[in-house]
């Protein structure tokens, strides 16, 4: 019997490894097979994770008792039938409950006939509660298998891709993510998603993978994803989906994830202020009021500030930089402003008023009276002209 019981544990280990390799290799990992492992935890590569999901695999393999005889099980009506019955309300439901009431030959069973049609099941109205109840059902599926379903479910890019666009495959998928455990299975996950990150962070659907991504999985992991957005900064931020998903992704990014992004966005940030989506990305990075990046951002658009102020998009920069930058930097944009020629174009300019107007909010002392003078002596072009007679009511408050 001890025989038997060591045979079976190294033909399953063997199995194992031969099974993780393959699927790394495609996945386009390097092999990890003889790796030296970080002892301090994880070292930026899938190592520390590997090694921890084979020191998992070998604890489950040495509690493995002897296999013991099945009961003879009758197979049911609904064998080689469980796709097409999937796709049916009344019989998926029939479904659910067999993987709830966790009969392993049933289970082993379905897993098997659905194997080769997750992608087509994960899209279909009905199908996807199956695939998604195979991730809920914890106490019915074990982690062998739940793992075994993630690594078919990415192994095609573009498969991967057009799920995650889907209707009903981004809530499969975001069900899956919330159901991984293994710290190595989401590492490869991540990177598997990496190469489809960019054009996920364009499409409705699919952004909200990323954004799945970024809220349930630890920093090292979210710096991988949001280090791929960095890479494709421009493309992304300035799409209508794109912009919006950033910002998101910001919300639940730790501070160390997203410093290569923000890097991207400030030296970019002369094309994005004026984007019509680009520039909601822009302000966003300037209300995180970090000092140094909306320094760095004001020297990248200095020389510009009364053009920028005169756009419909990156007048709203301007204004942000005004309200969150310090007192210095602020400054810097009004001295540009008032010493231009142009300068009674932005005051009776739809966009540049504004602009104005958050001058006279937030400069302080010699300049504040400087520009309130300034304006006033415009009086006669402001007073009833429908935009600059704003900017100039502000400054006569201000004497």
């Amino acid at each position: 019997m001890g025989g038997t019981r060591e045979k079976i544990r190294a033909s399953s280990a063997a199995k194992f490894d031969t099974f993780v390799e393959k699927q790394l290799s495609a996945l386009q990992l390097q092999s990890l097979q003889g790796c030296e492992v970080s002892q301090q935890g994880y070292d930026g590569s899938p190592h520390y994770y590997y090694y921890d999901y084979k020191m998992r695999q070998s604890t489950y393999l040495e509690a493995l008792p002897a296999p013991m005889p099945r009961p003879n099980f009758p197979l049911p009506s609904w064998k080689g039938k469980v796709v097409s019955m999937a796709m049916d309300p009344c019989n998926c439901k029939y479904l659910l409950t067999k993987i709830e009431e966790g009969n392993p030959v049933y289970v082993e069973l379905i897993l098997s006939e659905v194997k080769d049609s997750l992608y087509m099941l994960m899209t279909d109205p009905i199908g996807n509660d199956l695939i998604k109840k195979i991730f809920e059902a914890r106490r019915s599926i074990t982690w062998q298998q739940m793992d075994f379903v993630v690594y078919l479910i990415i192994s095609n890019d573009q498969k991967l891709k057009d799920v995650c666009m889907d209707n009903h495959g981004t809530w499969v998928m975001q069900v899956m993510l919330e159901n991984i455990t293994s710290p190595f299975m989401k590492v490869v996950v991540v990177y598997t998603i990496k190469r489809i990150t960019a054009a996920l962070m364009k499409n409705f659907n699919g952004s909200h993978v990323i954004v799945q991504c970024v809220k349930l999985f630890p920093p090292e992991l979210q710096k991988i994803i949001m280090e791929e957005v960095a890479r494709n900064c421009i493309d992304i931020a300035t799409d209508k989906v794109g912009c919006s998903v950033i910002q998101k992704c910001f919300d639940y990014s730790a501070r160390t994830a997203i410093h290569l992004l923000v890097f991207k966005i400030i030296i970019n940030s002369m094309l994005l202020a004026e984007s019509p989506y680009g520039n909601y990305v822009v302000q966003y990075v300037i209300k995180m009021e970090f000092p140094l990046p909306n320094e760095i951002i004001i020297q990248v658009l200095r020389g510009n500030f009364v053009r920028l102020s005169m756009n419909k998009f990156s007048s709203n920069v301007v204004e942000d930089l005004l309200r969150y930058s310090n007192q210095s930097g602020v400054d810097v944009i009004v001295e540009e402003i008032i010493k231009s020629p142009n300068i009674l174009n932005v005051l009776q300019n739809p966009y540049g008023n504004f602009v104005a107007q958050r001058a006279l909010e937030y400069t302080q002392g010699h300049l504040h009276r400087k520009l309130s003078q300034l304006i006033r002596s415009y009086h006669t072009e402001l007073h009833s002209h429908p935009y600059g007679k704003n900017v100039l009511i502000r400054a006569m408050a201000n004497i």
